[in-house]
């Protein structure tokens, strides 16, 4: 965590463990489809409609979070029928405060995502890492919903169990959409219900 104002070690380490799910799903490596799919608490496609930065206490300390409702909510896994969803990001800004935790993923605004969330004791939903979160975008060429992984490189498929992706840039040096070659939407949602039964 950056804090842009100055805070003890001791309020980062409370904060940390506060956070470990996440920061865990960041630091352990390539995570099999399988397990983000049981990990879940649930599956949900939905778009950034709003992003509101806040102070939250966490423990006894506040920290900075960013609650981004989803709106046109689809549910792939999960007990709930909503249409909007308020999805919690680590950091953000309040004022002239702001916080940054490298490697946790952050959504952007009037984007649209598959994210993959746990909930934690305080009933706070967050995707699982960098892993659990997919954009989805529409491939011009094909004009077909498409999945990127949260860096933005296209997502090409399944090797095994794990999510294999590319730089949308060709070997041969021709000139080709970055998305060219990017696995369907419908594709992915099919592997995910594979790995529910």
């Amino acid at each position: 965590m950056i804090r842009k104002t100055l805070a003890g070690a001791f309020t980062i380490i409370v904060c940390l463990a506060f956070i470990a799910p996440a920061a865990h799903a960041v630091t352990e490596g390539r995570i099999p489809l399988s397990a983000l799919v049981a990990r879940a608490h649930e599956i949900v496609i939905g778009s950034v409609y709003d992003l509101t930065g806040l102070e939250r206490f966490i423990g006894d300390y506040a920290r900075v979070v960013t609650e981004v409702t989803l709106v046109d909510v689809e549910i792939v896994k999960g007990e709930t029928e909503v249409t909007e969803l308020v999805v919690t990001q680590f950091g953000g800004r309040v004022g002239d405060v702001m916080e940054w935790y490298p490697g946790l993923p952050a959504l952007e605004a009037e984007r649209r995502y598959l994210v993959f969330l746990l909930r934690n004791d305080l009933d706070l939903a967050f995707p699982i890492g960098m892993q659990g979160l997919f954009a989805i975008e529409v491939d011009p060429a094909r004009a077909i919903e498409v999945v990127t992984a949260a860096n933005g490189q296209p997502v090409l498929g399944l090797e095994g169990d794990f999510v294999e992706v590319g730089t949308g840039v060709r070997e041969d040096g021709e000139d080709k959409s970055r998305l060219a070659e990017a696995m369907t939407l419908r594709a992915f949602l099919d592997e995910i219900e594979a790995r529910m039964k």
